[in-house]
């Protein structure tokens, strides 16, 4: 302000995104002191010239904005137009942060006593006004919470006075809170388990944003597969018949809509088998193409299910099924349909056939169904910024070896992630599964090790462990390498004591297991898991061991204990997790321990034999070399230098 002079002036100042608004107030300039206060509160003069995404109208007509008559700067809204009995609606739904005053201007031009400018709050009317009344302030109190503000201009069925409408302007909120914002800290689970094991993971959920977050939990078991077909339509019939079993479906009469059935139980037991034979007794009614289908998730919804394979001569039959009840069938009763279409196009899709039928039965599913996956809570509310654990429990009681899958659906107020479905798999498991990480030295380059003998296709495709020292009989071997941060092979060996690691000698040997060793440190199986499967049961202590053709093997110090099931050991966090320390290993980056390179013989010590009996005899040569001490594909005196010469003297701490 270039000039001012003493007096009272009105100042009222906006935020550029219309989040805040300064307080109107009356300044005194009589000392040229400026005194106004700053008040966090949400305002819209609509001064960007068209309304935000938070807006929503109703009615016959949507509110406009407008230069007409603004009572604040260069813009304001005006209800639409509408006709007799008709109305113009505009709402905006806000959570506030803080009980107080929701202020606005208004002004009207209206048939008077008719047709009338209303205010709601929760569809609770505030007040109403028509006739010709001028801008005013109007002012309402509002609590804190979620509040939907609502703005109705309302015509009755005659006469129309004035501009026939209403304005609004400069409408302003106490504290706004913004939209809750759903967080997790994973988004899919798997979890290993002997049989009767049981584990906890617990699912961390976050708000990020502002307002309340409202979370609830449930499960969904899917079946095995998802397919779709087509139901009848057109002439089909549909006819729900309770309590009809399976076995033969004879339609004798000839006619589609009619058939016969035979009476044998109708219980099923999952994994067992039951046929069904489907004949047409007149030759007359051609059953073009057959279908069955069968609602084991018992959620009237056949588009989930998997269609049972049906045999038969297309326009011939008879047709023939065998339907056996997937393990995750829920028991109970759940409905077998039975679709069969006559003279049709080949297409099942096709309307144009001349006609169809439909039969439903009844099964009743015998089934020892196991809920596996319990959750809590499963229902609550998160403040902004706030968190909320979730235990998801994994309980393999009751469970045969194999396979299991559910879907954790959460369901939330979050405007952007109103679902999020987190797939949970339990694998029941006999024997033990371990989770496994070692590093090596020679191909390690500050960070990760190097993958160049994976991107150079030189790793062997069979284990490569069958030649002495080793004389490992297992028959692991890939079609391809399952991951492209494969380094390269390495040796698990499991070994079982009721002593310390110093009775933990090669007669205490339980297991072994060929496996690769990707770039960070994990062991996983040939097909890429990262879960290392053994099939034998742990009563005393285990002791892991960890070998590679020209890397000194290492045994862990002290036995590894299982946890969920799951026994977890990483070589690399620290030089006390291999059974001699910092002989047994080296600090290869600081905080990164590794297994020590040089030995390309094999026997256990890195010794003048390495040199003479394996390096010079491959000196100069390129590929799958066991002289090659740095996994580089060469070998040369890098080789000999940086690895075999500085690790010379040094053995392996695995007990014999």
């Amino acid at each position: 302000i270039p000039t001012i002079f003493e007096g009272t002036y009105n100042f009222r100042v906006y935020a550029t995104d219309y989040a805040t608004v300064i307080q109107e107030n009356n300044i005194s300039v009589a000392n040229t002191v400026f005194d106004f206060q700053l008040q966090e509160s949400f305002a819209w003069s609509f001064e960007s010239g068209s309304f935000e995404p938070d807006w929503s109208f109703g009615g016959n007509a949507p509110w406009n904005v407008t230069t007409e008559n603004p009572y604040d700067g260069a813009y304001c809204v005006k209800s639409g137009s509408i006709g007799h009995q008709q109305s113009s609606e505009m709402e905006i739904t806000l959570s506030l942060l803080t009980g107080g005053d929701v202020s606005f201007f208004r002004k009207v031009s209206s048939e008077a006593t008719y047709d009338f400018l209303r205010f709601y709050i929760d569809d609770n009317l505030q007040d109403e006004w028509s006739g010709e009344l001028d801008w005013a302030e109007i002012i309402f109190p509002v609590t804190a919470g979620q509040h939907t503000f609502k703005w109705v201009y309302d015509k009755d069925q005659s006469v129309a006075n004035g501009s026939d409408c209403g304005w609004v302007d400069y409408i302003i909120f106490p504290p706004v809170s913004g939209p809750p914002d759903i967080a997790l800290n994973s988004l899919s689970f798997e979890v290993t388990l002997a049989p009767s094991d049981n584990t906890t993971e617990v699912l961390t959920i976050s708000n990020m944003g502002e307002g309340d977050l409202n979370v609830s939990l449930s499960k969904n078991y899917p079946t095995k597969s998802v397919k779709a077909f087509c139901t009848s339509v057109g002439g089909g019939n549909d006819e729900f018949i309770e309590n009809v079993s399976i076995g033969t479906i004879n339609n004798t009469t000839g006619q589609s809509y009619y058939a016969d059935y035979t009476s044998i139980s109708t219980a099923v037991i999952v994994g067992e088998s039951y046929p069904i034979i489907i004949t047409n007794g007149d030759p007359s009614w051609n059953t073009d193409q057959c279908g069955i289908w069968v609602d084991w998730n018992q959620n009237e919804n056949f588009l989930d299910d998997e269609p049972v394979v049906v045999s038969g001569t297309p326009g011939v039959g008879p047709y023939t099924a065998t339907i056996v009840p997937p393990l995750d069938a829920l028991p109970g009763l759940a409905r077998m349909r039975v679709q069969i279409i006559y003279n049709s196009s080949p297409d099942p899709c096709d309307a144009s056939f001349s006609y169809g039928e439909v039969e439903d039965y009844s099964l009743n599913i015998n089934n020892n169904f196991v809920d596996w996956l319990m959750l809590n809570p499963v229902v609550g509310t998160i403040p902004a910024g706030g968190t909320t654990d979730i235990d998801f429990t994994f309980d393999a009681a009751d469970l045969e070896e194999g396979t299991y899958y559910v879907d954790v659906i959460i369901g939330s107020n979050d405007p952007d992630e109103s679902q999020i479905i987190v797939p949970c798999t339990l694998d029941v498991v006999a024997g033990i599964s371990v989770n496994l990480a070692a590093m090596l030295e020679g191909p390690y380059n500050g960070s990760i090790m190097s993958t160049v003998l994976e991107s150079m296709n030189l790793i062997p495709l069979n284990q490569p462990f069958n030649t002495s020292p080793w004389n490992y009989p297992g028959i692991e071997s890939v079609i391809a390498i399952p991951d492209p941060t494969v380094v390269d092979w390495a040796l698990i060996e499991l070994r079982e004591t009721a002593g310390d690691v110093n009775s933990a000698t090669t007669g205490t040997r339980v297991a072994r297991q060929a496996c690769f060793l990707l770039n960070d440190g994990t062991a996983v199986n040939t097909d890429g898991s990262p879960i290392l499967k053994f099939n034998v049961s742990i009563s005393d202590n285990l002791f892991i061991v960890v070998y590679h053709l020209n890397h000194l093997g290492v045994i862990s110090a002290n036995p590894v204990i299982a946890s969920g099931g799951m026994y977890n050991f990483d070589f690399s966090t620290n030089a006390g997790q291999a059974f001699g320390g910092t002989n047994a290993q080296k600090e290869i980056s600081t905080g990164v321990w590794g297994m020590i390179s040089g030995d390309a013989n094999s026997d256990g010590t890195i010794s003048q034999f390495d040199l003479l009996d394996n390096w010079e005899n491959s000196a100069g040569l390129s590929g799958y070399e066991q002289g090659d001490l740095n996994l580089d594909v060469q070998v040369d005196n890098s080789d000999k230098d940086d690895f075999w010469f500085p690790n010379r003297g040094k053995g392996s701490y695995i007990p014999e």
